[in-house]
């Protein structure tokens, strides 16, 4: 019979016979929409900003502090506010230059680069998020539109069912229960097509956030998911010093460094040079006629109150860097048990993939086939063979999810062992 012929070409893996799964939709794959999410995420495009301004600070911070301008009216007569009734009276312009004991600027400098540091990695660590998040969002994206494929294929397989059922039972061969239920298990295909289709746009949303793209469609997308899984090897010895989050947390050490000398500093005075020019009248009854005056003038800060001000900055800034420094111990053994769960995993997930594609789908395909044909000999009814055409389509439904979260944990361990896109 010519249904019988039709069965198993539409139910092989037509997609997945391919080198790789095959495309739908228009140009952007993978890595296009990892290049516009690189250029258009905004955390990405908010860390850059914040690390420009780090970068600035950091130039600005081993700078002199401002000196102060002064201008002065001095030893006026309350009774006139003249300039001329005494000779101790004028107008005055002082400079004064504030100068830190050596070594502060330096300590302010240091710190503001590690901080920019700091700022640095954070733009890495939102790239290599955003990246992760990307490849996740379009392999769950692939997964609803292979699967639904899947699911019109099937669907077509029952509407071919359907056909020769209702051609039987016209002809007194088969049984109107069996009419219904072929019909209701179309009907139930046909439900989760809409269910699929659902989760397509979900994530197709998804993809235009991440993107910053919210008029992104699902013609623009290419469909991809690769069939080839590679062994997994384990990770090199720079798998963990490679990942931002652990530079950061080294920087913050560093920062945190920074911060105690600082603090110490304040210890030691600060020194104040400043110069005043006075302006006074011509008066013919003093010694020197209305000669304009030249002063002088040293300061110098004194940490009187370092027992309660100095002293506990420097406690504080102390704690500070030993909970910097437990935190880098503490991201870096996560580090190394993420990634060796991340790679059993994979390794997990690379077994069920070849066990799907070497024993199950094979195994469901043969028992689909021997169902339809024992049917049509009368050895079974209908029900049995619908059932085994939906326990084949589950299996490759369930090949196709693992191939998905393959990828997916692929991904992670990417951005756990800090690898940079396009290395």
């Amino acid at each position: 019979m010519a249904i019988r012929g039709f069965f198993r070409p539409a139910l092989l893996f037509v997609f997945l016979s391919m080198p790789g799964a095959q495309s739908f939709g228009g140009p952007l794959a993978l890595d296009s929409l990892i290049k516009k999410a690189l250029d258009n995420n905004t955390n990405i495009i908010a860390a850059k900003y914040l690390h420009s301004s780090a970068d600035f600070a950091s130039k600005a911070a081993g700078a002199l502090p401002d000196p102060q301008l002064t201008i002065a009216a001095s030893n006026m007569p309350r009774s006139s506010l003249s300039f001329d009734q005494t000779p101790m009276s004028g107008k005055s312009i002082g400079f004064m230059q504030p100068i830190p004991w050596p070594g502060k600027l330096s300590a302010k400098s240091k710190l503001a680069h590690s901080i920019s540091d700091v700022q640095s990695e954070n733009v890495k660590i939102a790239r290599n998020r955003v990246v992760r998040q990307v490849k996740e969002s379009y392999y769950d994206y692939s997964y609803w539109v292979l699967a639904t494929k899947l699911i019109d294929e099937n669907i077509e397989i029952s509407k071919d069912i359907i056909e020769f059922v209702e051609t039987r039972y016209a002809n007194g061969e088969s049984s109107l229960e069996e009419v219904i239920s072929s019909e209701i298990k179309s009907a139930e295909l046909s439900n989760k097509k809409l269910q699929f289709e659902s989760n397509q746009k979900s994530w197709l949303l998804r993809l235009g956030h991440l993107t910053n793209d919210s008029f992104i469609v699902s013609t623009e997308i290419a469909a991809l998911l690769p069939l080839k899984i590679d062994t997994v090897l384990p990770a090199g010895i720079n798998a963990v010093t490679g990942n931002p989050s652990l530079a950061r947390a080294r920087f913050n050490i560093s920062a945190a460094k920074n911060k105690e000398s600082l603090a110490r500093s304040e210890y030691l005075p600060d020194f104040m040079l400043g110069i005043d020019y006075r302006i006074r009248s011509d008066e013919l009854t003093e010694p020197i006629g209305g000669e304009d005056f030249l002063s002088f003038k040293v300061g110098l800060s004194v940490p009187l109150w370092f027992f309660a001000k100095q002293k506990n900055e420097v406690r504080a800034k102390r704690q500070e860097l030993l909970a910097a420094q437990a935190e880098e111990k503490s991201i870096s053994i996560l580090l190394q048990q993420s990634i060796k769960d991340t790679q059993q995993q994979l390794g997990s997930l690379n077994k069920q993939a070849k066990q799907y594609q070497k024993t199950i789908i094979p195994l469901a395909e043969a028992a689909f086939e021997a169902a339809f044909a024992a049917h049509e000999v009368g050895q079974i009814d209908l029900k049995a063979v619908m059932d085994d055409q939906i326990i084949l389509l589950n299996s490759k439904l369930a090949h196709l999810n693992i191939v998905k979260q393959f990828h997916q944990t692929q991904a992670v361990l990417d951005e756990l062992t800090g690898k940079e896109y396009g290395e």
